[in-house]
């Protein structure tokens, strides 16, 4: 039996034993992904992305999608078990995905994400998502994409996402604080290219909805400057050389001055490794190259945020109030950001090779 399948269904009858027979056990949906849109008339529509094991054969699961509508997101989540004869378990969902539409509806949003916290079925380490347009296609490619168990995401995650270059993991409980207390948040992007599933990028998104998007780069620059960018893997141009590096090591440290105008230092160490390269390079000459790409993708992606999202998605403005309360009111308290000068220092390290010939 695959070894997902045996996973799940041992996760259901540990959970389950003592309350349920096998009968009643096979009459549940377990839902694994969920994607919410905004349908017509102001509607609420969740796709619930199901799996189960299949009755007619020990080695595969079903795949099936549901759609339900509600008012609210509430009435949707109730309306689930109404409208059929097995009812739906969220108590095994791994992520939510939020289509383009309802991020940029602050009411609905607050509801569906109070809903979840207050609703004990909901794990509060579900890893929230992002598209730029419907939830609900994202939910059924990843349906597909792994025989109907929906745990794509959750594998990436688990498996792969330090490998790649723009992402990072949000879960509820990160995101609904966030939120909640009028921060700015950055949502990971997921995107249907083809048959192929995408992550990579982000949304962003505040008190008032959605505020914009960040590409890969600019995903990157972000996450430069908010967490631990090790695994990673980086483009460097060293001459006409393109050299592929893996991030061993990242570290930020942030700090400010006042020169008669708000000052924002922000000093990245990094430590690299040259990966699959088989030509000679000049260690100083690509230490200098993975300076500049790192420098330029948090300038570029400060700029952005300071300029047309007039926003502070890196969580600066609170840094600041807690490190020098009196610059943080001489400089107008949270509009601050859109002000400041910005100081930004790159040291990269090569202290080892990939398959170098």
């Amino acid at each position: 039996m695959n070894k997902k399948i045996i996973i799940l269904v041992a996760l259901c009858a540990v959970l389950l034993s003592g309350c349920y027979d096998s009968k009643e056990i096979d009459e549940r949906n377990f839902v694994i992904s969920v994607g919410i849109d905004k349908g017509d008339n102001d509607k609420i529509e969740v796709a619930l992305g199901i799996a189960k094991p299949d009755t007619k054969s020990e080695n595969s699961v079903s795949e099936e999608i549901k759609t339900i509508e509600g008012d609210t997101f509430a009435q949707a989540v109730k309306l689930t078990s109404s409208t059929d004869s097995q009812s739906m378990y969220f108590g095994h969902t791994k992520n939510i995905v939020f289509g383009s539409e309802i991020l940029k509806d602050a009411d609905a949003m607050e509801e569906i994400l109070d809903t979840m916290v207050r609703n004990n079925d909901f794990g509060l380490k579900m890893i929230m998502l992002s598209s730029k347009g419907n939830a609900k296609d994202c939910i059924e490619l990843v349906e597909k994409s792994d025989n109907g168990e929906g745990l794509y995401i959750w594998d990436f995650y688990k498996n792969n996402a330090n490998e790649t270059e723009a992402t990072t993991r949000l879960e509820l409980k990160d995101m609904e604080e966030g939120l909640r207390l009028g921060n700015n948040i950055v949502i990971p992007i997921i995107s249907v290219e083809g048959n192929k599933i995408v992550i990579g990028g982000g949304t962003v998104a505040g008190k008032d909805g959605l505020v914009g998007y960040l590409d890969e780069s600019e995903m990157e620059g972000y996450l430069w400057v908010t967490e631990d960018c090790a695994g990673h893997m980086i483009q460097a141009n060293s001459g006409e050389q393109l050299i592929p590096i893996s991030i061993a090591k990242s570290d930020f440290k942030i700090d400010f001055t006042d020169n008669g105008k708000l000052i924002c230092n922000i000093k990245i160490d990094v430590r690299g490794n040259v990966e699959g390269h088989n030509k000679n390079y000049n260690t100083e000459d690509v230490q200098k190259a993975l300076e500049s790409v790192i420098k330029q993708q948090i300038t570029t992606t400060i700029n952005k945020a300071q300029n047309e999202y007039k926003t502070d998605i890196f969580g600066i403005t609170e840094k600041l109030s807690r490190k020098d309360e009196d610059l943080f009111n001489k400089y107008g308290k949270k509009e601050c950001f859109n002000t400041m000068g910005f100081n930004v220092n790159v040291d990269a390290k090569i202290t080892g090779t990939g398959v170098i010939s």
